[in-house]
């Protein structure tokens, strides 16, 4: 039962980090998409603060209400 409590660990970190990965892209992506489209349409766009001062991170730490704390 031990060897299998482990291995369903080991499985469980390496899904988390593999969607960390993909959150990390997406927000990236979201950034990048929103500087070109700044610079396309111009002080015109709408401006999202956290995106324009770079902290990217910020966005990945905010909690979410159904967030489990992992252990």
């Amino acid at each position: 039962m031990s060897e299998d409590l482990e291995e369903e660990k080991r499985s469980t970190a390496r899904r988390w980090a593999k969607r960390e990965k993909h959150i990390e892209r997406v927000i990236q992506n979201t950034a990048g998409m929103y500087g070109d489209l700044q610079g396309l349409i111009g002080s015109s766009m709408q401006s999202i603060p956290l995106l324009e001062s770079g902290e990217t991170k910020a966005l990945e730490e905010q909690p979410k209400d159904d967030e489990e704390v992992p252990f």
